[in-house]
C-alpha cells in the first residue's frame, strides 16, 4: 500500500528546488521576511522528505543525489543574493562557493578514481547546514 507513495520524497525535493526562484527574488528585492518564510518552507520540505524516506524506506538513488544538491543550491542562492545586494562581502561568498566546489570535485574524484559510494548525510553536515 505505501509503495504507491514512494514518489513523495523526491517530489518534495524538486519542490524545494522550485522554491529557490521565489526565494532568490525575495532576497533580491530585500523582502527578508518573505525570503525567510520561503526558506523555512523549504527546510520543512527537507525535513519531511527525509522523514518519509527513512520511516517508510522510500530511499532512492535519485533522492540521495537530488536532496543534497537542492540543499546546496538553496544555500548558495542565499549567499549569492545576499552578496549581490551588498549584505555579505564577496570574499565570504567566494569562500562558501569554493568550499562547496571542492567537496563536489572531491566526491567526483573519489567516484571515478576509487569507486561508487553512497552519500549519507552526517550529523556534522546537518549542523553545518543549520548554522
Amino acid at each position: 500500500m505505501t509503495e504507491r507513495w514512494r514518489w513523495i520524497p523526491n517530489a518534495l525535493t524538486f519542490l524545494r528546488m522550485l522554491l529557490i526562484i521565489p526565494f532568490a527574488t525575495a532576497l533580491l528585492a530585500a523582502q527578508y521576511r518573505l525570503a525567510l518564510g520561503i526558506f523555512f518552507l523549504a527546510a520543512a520540505t527537507d525535513a519531511f522528505d527525509g522523514f518519509l524516506a527513512r520511516q517508510y524506506n522510500w530511499k532512492t538513488r535519485l533522492g540521495a543525489i537530488a536532496d543534497p544538491l537542492a540543499d546546496k543550491a538553496l544555500l548558495i542562492t542565499a549567499y549569492l543574493m545576499l552578496t549581490l545586494t551588498g549584505v555579505l562581502p564577496v570574499w565570504l561568498f567566494a569562500l562558501v562557493l569554493g568550499r562547496d566546489l571542492l567537496i563536489v570535485i572531491g566526491g567526483l574524484a573519489f567516484h571515478y578514481g576509487v569507486g561508487r559510494f553512497d552519500m549519507e548525510p552526517s550529523l556534522s553536515g546537518k549542523l553545518n547546514t543549520l548554522i
